[in-house]
Formats: C-alpha cells, structure tokens, sequence
C-alpha cells in the first residue's frame, strides 16, 4: 500500500483551516495546521511534510517569504499557495520563490487537490485566471 503524502497546512482563518482539512484529510495524511509563517517554518522542520498548503497572508512570515524559506532549507518538496488574491505579480513572486501550485481559495475545492498532485510530481499547476494574466 502506498504512504499518504504528508502534509502541513498553514493558514490564520480558522474556518478556512478547517474547509482545507475536510478536504484534504481521506487523501493526504495531514502532519500539522499552523496559523502564522513562523509557526509553519518551525513546524515543518519538526514534521518533515512531503508538502506545505500555505495562506498567502499570516501573521509574523507571508506564505511567499515562508515557502521560499522552507524550500531554500530544503524542509518539504513543495509548497501550494492558497490565497484569495489573483493578482499577476503575486504569482509571479510565487513562481521565482520556487512555489509550485498557486490555488485561489474560492476555487480550492476543484484546485487544490489536483495542485498538490501537480506539485508533488514536481509540476507547477496555475488556475486559469492565473495562467491568462
């Protein structure tokens, strides 16, 4: 039997914490939820996720700056951003930092999964708005 991917998912709303665990929680093995980019950083180190589904703004370290780092350190695989911004520069950021899925969060119901696959394999997965800009 395959291993579940291990997965840490950061995000400062608790609501959307918990729409992304039932999401994610019969296909993945959900490792760790942090609340703010600090926290997701120390977490992952201690984890070892296969991936990070992070929010674009937490307190203390943005979802950029954090995947960036946790990729630099080479702490998980990947990193999916979900956010509810759909600007083109902030893909762009995405992108250079290293961050393979950018998932916007009113559409993370159909996104998000087949992102962290994408991301997984190594691919980068953009919506289509993201991709059209």
């Amino acid at each position: 039997m395959k291993r579940k991917s291990r997965i840490v998912i950061a995000d400062d709303h608790p609501a959307i914490l918990q729409q992304v665990i039932s999401l994610l929680e019969s296909q993945f093995d959900l490792v760790g939820v942090v609340s703010d980019g600090m926290e997701l950083l120390r977490a992952a180190e201690r984890l070892k996720p296969d991936l990070v589904v992070t929010d674009l703004q937490m307190p203390c370290l943005n979802g950029i700056d954090a995947g960036q780092e946790l990729l630099r350190k080479k702490m998980c695989k990947a990193v999916v951003l979900l956010t509810m911004y759909e600007e083109p520069h902030l893909v762009d950021a995405a992108l250079k930092a290293g961050i393979l899925g950018f998932v916007l969060k009113a559409s993370a119901a159909q996104d998000l999964i087949p992102a962290i696959r994408a991301a997984l394999s190594g691919q980068t997965y953009l919506p289509v708005m993201a991709r059209s800009a």
